[in-house]
């Protein structure tokens, strides 16, 4: 998709610069200090344009989610939890995989 805008517009790379904004959007989310408001990496303030309203939600705290994905902003570090590698349910209090297919079913498809 991103490659025809840009040839359509003829900007390519077009594609690499809105990743690229979208991405230190989610940083600045889960606490990355450089693309923050002011932050060096933060080339677009309009990026964080109602982060407020379309951020993080309020299923589990930003540590909580932290921990399950195994991200560590302060290190820059990720790890690869169990749940992703070995196929055990993630860490996450109040949710089970097999719950949610007795409740809700299969996904469709």
């Amino acid at each position: 998709f991103w490659e025809t805008v840009g040839r359509a517009f003829g900007r390519p790379g077009f594609n690499t610069q809105l990743m690229l904004m979208v991405i230190c959007r989610v940083k600045s989310m889960i606490g990355y200090p450089e693309c923050a408001a002011g932050g060096s990496a933060l080339k677009h303030a309009a990026v964080l344009f109602v982060a407020d309203e379309y951020g993080l939600g309020t299923k589990r705290s930003l540590q909580a989610y932290m921990e399950m994905a195994g991200l560590n902003v302060p290190e820059h570090k990720a790890y690869t939890g169990r749940w992703c590698s070995q196929g055990v349910e993630p860490p996450m209090p109040d949710w089970s995989l097999s719950t949610t297919l007795e409740h809700e079913g299969p996904p469709p498809g």
